[in-house]
């Protein structure tokens, strides 16, 4: 019952927040949202209520940066050094595993599953 009540209370605050992040959040994170159609306002809407406190987090940081800053593009030149930095070790991890998986997957003979209680449909007549 208790996490219940705590995933109605994550979910409130997340559809609380969504409501100013898409009127104002998201433009000041982000300037290339600036000019998102309402499309793109319902595509994202699930991921912010989900991950309000990130975002939260972002937007809070972003306003403690010096204007300035983030004019010169000094902010996101780092923030673009380091998810590229993230990509590079990222990406090539997520490949390998899932090839290991589709070989895993290919390489495990299971027996086809019999069940004694009904007969086979190739045996012939007792």
């Amino acid at each position: 019952m208790a996490i219940l009540v705590l995933k109605v209370i994550y979910l409130v605050f997340g559809l609380l927040f969504v409501t100013a992040f898409l009127a104002r959040g998201a433009n000041e994170i982000d300037p290339g949202t600036r000019n998102g159609s309402i499309g793109f306002k319902a595509l994202v809407f699930a991921g912010v209520v989900a991950l309000w406190p990130l975002l939260a987090k972002r937007w809070w940081l972003d306003r403690q940066t010096d204007p300035a800053e983030r004019r010169d593009g000094s902010v996101e030149a780092r923030r673009v050094g380091l998810l590229r930095r993230v990509h590079r070790v990222v990406v090539p991890v997520v490949f390998i595993l899932a090839i290991l998986i589709l070989a895993l997957a290919f390489s495990s003979k299971r027996e086809p599953a019999t069940n004694p209680v009904l007969p086979s449909i190739t045996a012939g007549p007792n």
